[in-house]
């Protein structure tokens, strides 16, 4: 078991962050079948991001970046440590390209070593290696750079809004539970391996450890792609950070259900999405991106669905949540017994 000791100054150091790299690597090792069963994408949204991976396979260097993973390791350079919640793409590949040769080269090496140690084809890697002996180091992290920004446009790019928007609600949900409830709030439901044993923020069938926070506080990452289990990041490099699955990660996987035609007819159909919608919280901003429509209608939408008591709304900083009413909740349900066409059960992630 490790546990990460937290004393009261760490509650207000302690953040949210993302990490847009750091999902490209998780979709990747998914893709590469280094990540454990349990945790695979819906077959569906698996081939999507294959489509999009197999033009690429071929380049050298994705192939090299491919050889530097084993299902435990990475090259840590490559997936640069969150550090808040507008941490972008460009911040991170930044930050890649910002490393020094020396690291990089040694990184690598490290692990090609770690490689050829484990029970892994050596040849490729001994490939990899001549193509790193061959290069520059200016250039060797220069064109790494420029393949994982071209991987990030082609792979997971095109749903980044959605995927942020998924984090963004699990980040509204435990921030509050954060300030009114503090560390058990926070972390009751967020993976069944964590649990609140005060002082100790404790994960479960990981190996044992303790990190004393000493008034760092604690990152806390929510991931769409990590969805089976969680992360530990105690290195100097980083800040202590628990990387776990976004809450509502499932049902992004699994589609969200339509809204039951009588619902549908009543509200008419962009109202009846946001009455779905809102079931966990959500701004007027994540809705827009999550449900691909303007922010300007959601907002009349909502004005809407609050006028007729179907939502409520509070305010956590700058930023206005909204959730179903008790007369939404009833509506919302009342839509599961709908017939909706070419449907034939609710589906599973």
């Amino acid at each position: 078991m490790f546990r990460f000791k937290v004393e009261s100054h760490d509650l207000a150091a302690s953040r949210f962050a993302l990490s847009p790299l750091m999902e490209l690597d998780a979709v990747l090792r998914l893709l590469g079948g280094l990540s454990d069963a349990r945790g695979r994408l819906p077959p569906a949204v698996h081939e999507r991001f294959e489509r999009r991976y197999a033009p690429l396979r071929g380049d050298p260097l994705v192939q090299a970046l491919e050889l530097l993973r084993t299902p435990r390791h990475g090259v840590t350079f490559l997936t640069p440590p969150p550090g808040s919640l507008g941490q972008t793409v460009d911040d991170d590949v930044a930050q890649v390209r910002a490393t020094p040769p020396e690291v990089a080269i040694a990184e690598i090496a490290e692990a090609l070593a770690r490689r050829a140690r484990g029970r892994h084809v050596a040849g490729p890697a001994d490939a990899v290696a001549r193509w790193v002996e061959s290069l520059p180091g200016e250039s060797l992290v220069g064109q790494l750079a420029d393949t994982l920004e071209e991987l990030w446009r082609c792979v997971v790019g095109p749903d980044w809004p959605l995927l942020r928007a998924v984090a963004e609600r699990d980040v509204l949900h435990r921030a509050q539970r954060l300030t009114s409830e503090g560390w058990a709030g926070a972390l009751d439901d967020i993976h069944p391996r964590v649990r609140w044993r005060a002082p100790y923020v404790e994960v479960l069938g990981h190996p044992a450890g303790t990190v004393d926070l000493d008034g760092r506080g604690l990152l806390l990452v929510p991931s769409v792609f990590v969805t089976s289990g969680v992360a530990v990041y105690a290195d100097r490099q980083w800040r202590a950070a628990l990387v776990y699955p976004a809450r509502g990660h499932a049902a992004l996987w699994s589609s969200r259900r339509p809204p039951g035609a009588a619902v549908e007819r009543l509200l008419g159909r962009g109202r009846a999405r946001i009455l779905l919608a809102v079931d966990t919280g959500a701004s007027t901003t994540q809705l827009a991106r999550e449900l691909e429509l303007s922010p300007a209608g959601v907002s009349a939408h909502l004005g809407v669905l609050l006028e007729a008591g179907l939502l409520t709304r509070s305010r956590m900083g700058r930023t206005v949540v909204y959730r179903r009413s008790p007369l939404g909740d009833a509506l919302a349900a009342a839509g599961d017994d709908d017939p909706v066409p070419g449907t034939a059960g609710p589906a599973t992630g």
